[in-house]
């Protein structure tokens, strides 16, 4: 989604306003954080640049667990748990 920003103004970033569930930058700040996904730490830190452009993120920061959000038509997750959750979406208590 950070991609959907580059090459225009942060004002113009088309999902500003969704809300989202997305990996926690604390994983990647982590040089031996336990998961394979992050093996060295990262450039980028995405949780902070969704929220620059005006994202709100809605899990955890530091941890994961499997969340899965929708906002409108974009349904996303923290984690491959979370995107093994979606397939199964909407959850059945809805």
């Amino acid at each position: 989604m950070a991609a959907a920003g580059v090459g225009r103004a942060d004002a113009d970033f088309p999902f500003k306003g969704y809300e989202l569930c997305v990996f926690p930058d604390a994983f990647g700040r982590r040089r031996e954080s336990g998961h394979r996904l992050y093996a060295r730490q990262t450039a980028v830190l995405l949780v902070k640049r969704l929220e620059e452009l005006g994202m709100v993120v809605k899990n955890s920061k530091t941890s994961i667990d499997g969340s899965v959000h929708k906002d409108r038509r974009l349904l996303t997750g923290d984690s491959p748990l979370g995107g093994q959750r979606a397939v199964f979406w909407p959850p059945k208590s809805c």
